[in-house]
């Protein structure tokens, strides 16, 4: 039999890829694809209360990808609701644990994961983008393959990784995220410094330092000319408003005074009115009963003349036949 080599045996015939590496993502089934990582170890150690799970070649998959292997093992632990560590000790060595019993197939899956949010390029989606933090804390890149540059998705933004991400970024850049305080000292030095000038500067330099004093000076007044002018018309247009508002409510009540007095007026009118209307009705029926009182009492007279009238008559007519019998 014909023996190869240790060269010929790791030699690789193009377009195959090696079982020891997968594609970024692994999810990506491209022999032919050039960005490659290696794929993830993992072993199982301690049991009971103690278990956890060893990342063996942590570090070797975070150089692959270009990312702090803190951030993996964090992410690790952040979507396995569990505690996870990173330690990179000169005895000890490199250390990445998971508390718990985890398959490789599970925490692979999670690397997918991560990579989706932090590494590949959400136009492209080539693993090129170079990670940076801004000093407000936003998690941003740039990509190398397109041109891409942005803050991440609101899914990376928010992640639990994301406060561990801008810690070590901007410790990592120089840049530290200022306080309030010192945001306020540095604002108060940057005043002072534009208010006076340097001692060192010549008579010309100083001139033209006075200028722009002075202009700076006439500017800041003016500006708060304005804003004082902007508030007297603010003013005096609420107050001519209040006054209107004034004026339209006295108006108002003046108004319903004067319905209500008409009112009274009328009310009173009627009532007038129907008293003098019931006053000719009752001088109207005294007079009737005084004409039936007249009446009655003008019938016996009639009926005692027409009696006498009666006897007379009959006087005479006994006169008249007593004459012709005699």
């Amino acid at each position: 039999m014909v023996q190869l080599s240790e060269h010929q045996k790791n030699k690789k015939t193009p377009g195959t890829m090696s079982k020891d590496m997968v594609n970024i993502p692994s999810t990506n089934t491209d022999p032919a694809y050039r960005y490659k990582m290696p794929k993830l170890e993992s072993k199982v150690e301690g049991r009971g209360n103690g278990i956890k799970t060893n990342i063996v070649n942590l570090k070797a998959v975070s150089d692959a990808i270009h990312r702090n292997p803190e951030y993996v093992c964090k992410f690790f632990g952040v979507e396995l609701c569990t505690k996870s560590s990173y330690t990179d000790k000169e005895r000890e060595g490199i250390r990445a644990t998971v508390m718990g019993s985890h398959q490789t197939a599970v925490l692979q899956d999670l690397l997918d994961k991560f990579l989706h949010l932090f590494v590949l390029c959400p136009t492209c989606g080539l693993p090129e983008i170079n990670m940076k933090c801004s000093s407000k804390g936003e998690i941003k890149g740039n990509c190398a393959a397109c041109g891409w540059n942005g803050g991440y998705s609101g899914a990376a933004q928010a992640h639990g990784i994301s406060k561990l991400i801008q810690k070590l970024e901007l410790e990592g850049s120089g840049a530290k995220k200022l306080t309030k305080e010192e945001r306020q000292a540095l604002r108060a030095e940057k005043a002072k410094k534009g208010q006076g000038g340097d001692d060192d500067d010549d008579d010309e330099d100083g001139d033209d330092s006075d200028d722009d004093k002075k202009k700076k000076k006439k500017d800041k007044k003016d500006k708060k000319d304005k804003k004082d002018k902007k508030a007297k018309k603010g003013s005096k247009e609420d107050s001519d408003e209040e006054d209107d508002d004034g004026s339209d409510e006295d108006g108002k009540k003046k108004k319903k005074k004067k319905d209500k007095k008409e009112d009274k007026k009328e009310k009173k009118d009627k009532k007038e009115k129907k008293s003098k209307k019931g006053s000719k009705d009752d001088d109207s029926d005294d007079d009737g009963e005084k004409g039936t009182k007249s009446t009655k009492s003008a019938s016996p007279v009639d009926d005692e003349d027409s009696l006498t009238k009666h006897k007379t008559e009959e006087v005479l007519e006994t006169i008249t036949k007593l004459k012709e019998i005699i």
